[in-house]
């Protein structure tokens, strides 16, 4: 193969790159059509919002993780837990299942977050004239985490869902 030979691969592999760099900044400016907007992308009154979703978010998770490290699974089935009266079992047990769900509230959070930042979760404005972002919302932090009985729980985990299925 000669010089001619080489050069022309060296283009068609380049062009291959370009290709591929193009359909994947499509994809991109697809999904996310804001860059095109002449004006700021993210207003401040929608970016406070979902900075906040996404650190609770990130708040959830850490404490889903600590969760799974200091109360394991495999520890349920062990003989030690067996042991413990019924009291301390059902103790661990409710523990156990708060920090467990924490997984799935960490992942609303912070998809909640990425809907404000991309405008879905507007729902208007409120008496005073504020924007509000909870037009997609799944959870209510304080109802979730200072509930005492189940309606408490159905009224403020899955909300979306719920407000579906009531209709």
């Amino acid at each position: 193969m000669g010089v001619i030979g080489a050069l022309s691969e060296a283009t068609s592999a380049s062009e291959d790159a370009l290709r591929l760099l193009l359909s994947v900044l499509a994809a991109k400016t697809t999904l996310n059509p804001a860059p095109f907007l002449p004006n700021p992308q993210f207003l401040n009154s929608r970016f406070m919002p979902s900075i906040g979703r996404f650190l609770a978010g990130c708040t959830y998770m850490v404490l889903h993780q600590w969760g799974q490290f200091w109360i394991p699974d495999p520890w349920f089935n062990s003989d030690s837990f067996n042991s413990l009266s019924f009291f301390w079992r059902w103790s661990w047990v409710t523990l156990w299942f708060r920090l467990t769900m924490y997984k799935y509230c960490a992942m609303w959070l912070i998809t909640e977050g990425a809907s404000i930042l991309s405008g879905l979760g507007h729902n208007g404005k409120d008496q005073d004239g504020n924007d509000r972002w909870d037009g997609v919302r799944d959870l209510h932090i304080i109802k979730w985490e200072t509930g005492h009985d189940y309606n408490s729980v159905v009224e403020s985990f899955n909300c979306g869902t719920n407000t579906f299925a009531k209709k």
